[in-house]
């Protein structure tokens, strides 16, 4: 079974995959942020970088490897250092599992080529996101409450409208509430 999760940054798209893992043995997660583009170059506040834009992804790269490992069984994934903006490698091995799981802002997009895939699409609200987003921001980059405000009404937001929310349409199931996600693990 192969299951494709998009929606909002800060959604919960990682924590719906990590419950899929941890409910079930045999599970694969091929995460669409390790395969952001080398970015070492640019400063640690990414100067309003738009991180949230498809072309930020090596996106026929995670298509070719989400493809691979479906088809022949295992690929080597990258490993990405969120902190330092930079693929620090692309050694790991993972293994087709009985349930495979891709996750990312632009997964339905970029995978829709893939027959057969349950397609998830978290549509949290944004107030809920953007909180959740502080929270992930200040603690882990250490990035100030009103510089994670004003990017994301600046920025996130429009990208949201304008690329990620139009995935929506294209899903199986739409998420909207954490009571909806108890109720998707009891149907899978």
């Amino acid at each position: 079974m192969n299951i494709v999760i998009a929606g909002m940054t800060c959604s919960g798209k990682s924590t719906l995959a990590n419950l899929i893992a941890t409910k079930f043995s045999n599970v694969t997660i091929l995460r669409e942020d390790d395969y952001m583009k080398d970015l070492k170059d640019i400063p640690h506040l990414r100067n309003y970088y738009l991180l949230d834009l498809p072309r930020a992804y090596e996106t026929e790269e995670y298509l070719n490897d989400s493809l691979t490992l479906i088809r022949e069984g295992q690929i080597l994934y990258p490993t990405y250092d969120v902190r330092n903006n930079q693929r620090i490698s692309k050694t790991e091995i993972k293994v087709r599992g009985d349930i495979n799981v891709f996750e990312g802002l632009h997964t339905i997009d970029t995978l829709a080529s893939i027959p057969g895939t349950l397609k998830i699409f978290m549509d949290i609200p944004l107030d809920i996101c953007l909180q959740r987003r502080i929270a992930r921001d200040t603690k882990e980059y250490g990035l100030s409450e009103d510089y994670i405000k004003r990017y994301f009404k600046e920025i996130i937001e429009s990208i949201y409208w304008s690329h990620i929310s139009k995935q929506k349409a294209a899903s199986d199931i739409v998420i909207e509430k954490e009571s909806d996600i108890k109720c998707l693990l009891k149907k899978l």
